[in-house]
């Protein structure tokens, strides 16, 4: 069965841009199960029926094209809005890639080095101090300076606010509170506090690529939006992906979404309402937590990456500098990475952006010897409103999934549904080697004009029903890092029951919103 797609306004715009560019692929043709594939569908349709997701949608890459995808649900529940491909989306800490490759395009461009201390940039960050956790005394002078590298690594000894990985923070919801009101004031009032951990001695998830936002606007004097947008999103034609959605593409901006203590998934952040996101660029831009884009945009960031640096004749990083990224940079004695009590194995360490996963334990791995055409395992990293996405060289496969679910408390639908469905779908190798350091992008065509990918693509459109099913929660060996799990999630739970209030006043809103919506339908009917 071809997917039949309607190809109509921007979405059709966009899918020309697929055909046109990347190009489709059957699942035979991409030695991949069509059925199995299929089923994948089918259980993201069982957690949309049972409320555990308002919609979802998947992307499958292999050889470089586009071979399978569908969608199911809402992207916005209360004014049935279907869940698409051209869904924007809020990539929460899936923005990490995307400035992790911005921060590499700077290096190969002689402007920063990657052992550069950061006071070089900030000169508040000269002589930190460093919380003294025996307590003799308060603080100890830092060892050595925080760098470029520690940044990427997650090595600085910073931590995140709102109890994440945070000592001394507060709730769980205080991660989606950016109280900044730019970064300068950011990095003033960071470079105030002492630091967790000594620089180098501890890997803790933390604002470094927040910080790392202000080095790139110190040494390009541009925003990083208006930097990022110039340097990376518009070589890769990611028109959709930025630090906010315009009025022009409201429409297409997902409702984020929670789980109420009463298990009712319900709207906390609508996208005309958004405080941060909607209609103007924020005050803070945060590059740890701040951009928005689609499916399709981010696919085409992360076939780039798995091509080597190049995607439709555009190279954006030398196949050298993804072999930096796409390996295990941290030292084994940080290993495993700890995320609020979820443990990476030893297969698992973390490259420039996201974690990489080795096909064997990290401290056999020789990466000399897996670079260019030779890469191994697979890379990956995913945001707090479960969106997500990981890329295996050893299968030549790209997988992307989108939702907007706060993941807490999280069921495990990438990881446990869509990856693994992908894995099991596979029935021989690649039909294309992957690219090395000279060789072309994508060397398998099948661009006869014809859309060759699987799936329906007809969002079945339906949630309802009671109850929850139970979702394994251990993720598959080899993929740690692209979900988390709050310790203690009676905390969270006991952080959202005091909103309730401010849920109310949204739902009439969307009320409101819907009426009008319907409105507007029966007069266009009428006049028909």
């Amino acid at each position: 069965m071809r997917l039949s797609f309607l190809a109509t306004g921007t979405a059709g715009l966009l899918w020309l841009g697929v055909a046109m560019g990347i190009g489709t692929m059957s699942p035979e043709d991409a030695r991949l199960d069509r059925k199995r594939l299929e089923k994948i569908t089918q259980d993201l349709q069982m957690q949309v029926s049972r409320n555990q997701l308002p919609g979802a949608a998947f992307q499958v890459y292999r050889a470089g094209k586009l071979v399978f995808q569908d969608a199911v649900g809402y992207q916005d529940r209360e004014l049935l809005r279907p869940m698409g491909m051209d869904t924007i989306v809020r990539l929460m800490s899936q923005t990490k890639p995307l400035v992790a490759a911005g921060i590499m395009i700077l290096m190969e461009r002689g402007l920063l080095k990657l052992d550069d201390p950061l006071w070089k940039y900030h000169p508040k960050f000269r002589h930190m101090d460093v919380l003294n956790w025996d307590r003799t005394k308060a603080t100890v002078p830092a060892n050595r300076d925080i760098t470029i590298l520690d940044l990427l690594l997650h090595t600085a000894g910073l931590g995140y606010s709102g109890g994440f990985n945070d000592p001394n923070g507060g709730g769980p919801l205080e991660t989606l509170q950016l109280p900044f009101q730019s970064l300068d004031t950011f990095m003033d009032d960071l470079a105030d506090k002492a630091l967790f951990w000594q620089p180098g001695t501890t890997w803790r998830y933390s604002w470094s690529y927040d910080v790392l936002g202000y080095v790139i606007k110190r040494i390009t004097k541009q925003t990083p939006d208006d930097w990022l947008r110039q340097n990376l999103f518009v070589p890769l034609q990611m028109y959709d992906t930025d630090f906010y959605v315009p009025m022009s593409k409201i429409d297409r901006f997902a409702v984020a979404y929670t789980m109420t203590p009463g298990e009712i998934l319900i709207p906390i952040i609508r996208p005309r309402m958004d405080p941060l996101q909607a209609f103007r660029p924020p005050t803070f831009l945060s590059c740890g937590s701040g951009i928005v884009s689609t499916l399709y945009d981010y696919g085409r960031f992360a076939l780039m990456l798995l091509n080597g640096g190049e995607l439709d004749g555009v190279r954006i990083l030398q196949s050298a500098t993804v072999d930096m990224m796409w390996r295990n940079n941290l030292d084994v004695s940080l290993l495993p990475m700890d995320l609020n009590g979820w443990k990476s194995d030893m297969n698992t360490g973390w490259g420039f952006g996201f974690t990489v996963s080795a096909p064997e334990p990290l401290p056999g791995v020789d990466w000399s010897k897996h670079t260019g055409a030779n890469r191994t395992g697979s890379i990956g990293w995913g945001g707090g409103m479960m969106t997500n996405w990981i890329a295996s060289a050893d299968n030549d496969l790209l997988v992307l999934f989108a939702t907007q679910r706060l993941a807490t408390p999280i069921p495990n639908t990438f990881q446990d549904i869509v990856v693994e469905g992908v894995m099991k779908s596979i029935k021989g190798d690649s039909p294309r080697k992957i690219p090395g350091p000279e060789g072309p992008a994508v060397d398998y065509e099948v661009d006869d004009g014809t859309n060759h990918a699987g799936g329906s693509n007809g969002n079945n459109r339906g949630f309802g029903g009671m109850g929850r099913a139970a979702v394994p929660l251990n993720p598959l060996p080899g993929l740690w890092g692209n979900q988390w799990m709050q310790t203690d999630q009676g905390e969270l739970l006991a952080s959202l029951a005091q909103e309730q209030a401010k849920w109310t006043e949204t739902q009439q809103e969307a009320a409101a919103e819907m009426e009008a919506t319907k409105a507007k339908t029966l007069l266009r009917n009428n006049n028909a």
